[in-house]
């Protein structure tokens, strides 16, 4: 959609300009991802250096000599530190190095003052969700850390589009762990299936029945003039019809709730009724038409 909409704002870019923007915009999501579980395996890393200073003090006090780096010594830290794999990952897509010393050093001093930490650290429990959840709490804290937020938007741009997916992916990989490879953020990864045979053969779709589709939605509008139609609005109706028509596996509740949920977000206030209303109009006549045609369980209305 925003790839579209770029296009829609530049009459001279091209087809092979849109599929340019929409692969790096792709890209971009994923190393969003990449950096966010890096910030946590650094900032869960910093409890040795904080058990170090604690150790080496002339005087500690009781709480100093108590204090273990339980959070580094997390099993599930521990995945995410010590895989070559995955830092090697961070490096090829250019995030490894977007994270200075003193931004680790404030986060994990701010996190350790919070009651989670604190009733982390005086628990024995061996508990998996015990080091999911303090894993998950540290995440939690991060992205409500104003120097967190800064630092992620001053890298990524598309932060704020991408945040609700990244979120949720960010807690499905903590949740996940331990697995037994350690490239735990391989599920994660681009590939050909949702990247090219899906994401770009919808973007083509779009661009090549351009015209086609917008004589589709034009009968629906109900004395509303097409040419005044929101742009967001469009594109949205355009992706739905091309959903609808031509991926069999893609359900026609999934497609009609995307796009009116997308609108929402993204166009005029009244745009979630509107596309709603139009969307449910379109998909009932393409069923009449024969048009729609889902294939597996589950995805015949």
């Amino acid at each position: 959609m925003q790839a579209l909409y770029a296009h829609n704002r530049d009459a001279s870019s091209s087809l092979a300009d849109l599929k340019k923007n929409y692969l790096l915009s792709v890209q971009k999501s994923y190393d969003l991802y990449l950096f966010n579980l890096w910030i946590i395996s650094r900032i869960a890393d910093y409890a040795r250096v904080d058990y170090s200073k604690k150790r080496s003090k002339m005087l500690p006090s009781e709480q100093d000599r108590a204090f273990t780096p339980k959070l580094a010594d997390n099993p599930l830290s521990q995945l995410l530190i010590n895989s070559t794999a995955f830092k090697d990952e961070c490096r090829l897509n250019g995030v490894l190095n977007l994270i200075d010393a003193d931004f680790v050093t404030q986060l994990y001093r701010d996190f350790s003052n919070t009651e989670s930490y604190q009733e982390y650290l005086k628990n024995d429990s061996e508990d998996i969700d015990i080091q999911i959840n303090i894993l998950l709490a540290l995440y939690k804290f991060c992205v409500n850390h104003e120097l967190f937020v800064d630092l992620i938007e001053d890298h990524f741009i598309n932060w704020i589009d991408d945040k609700s997916i990244v979120l949720g992916s960010i807690k499905k990989t903590i949740k996940a762990l331990p697995i037994s490879d350690e490239e735990f953020y391989e599920p994660f990864q681009l590939n050909a299936d949702t990247v090219q045979d899906f994401g770009m053969r919808l973007l083509e779709m779009v661009y090549e029945n351009d015209s086609a589709y917008n004589n589709q939605i034009k009968p629906f509008l109900e004395n509303w003039d097409f040419d005044r139609m929101a742009i967001i609005d469009r594109i949205s109706l355009k992706l739905a019809i091309a959903e609808f028509t031509s991926f069999p596996s893609i359900p026609t509740k999934v497609t009609l709730n995307e796009y009116v949920d997308l609108s929402k977000s993204y166009s005029t206030d009244k745009s979630k009724e509107f596309v709603n209303g139009i969307l449910d109009r379109m998909l009932k006549q393409l069923q009449k038409e024969g048009k729609i045609n889902k294939a597996g369980r589950g995805l015949v209305d």
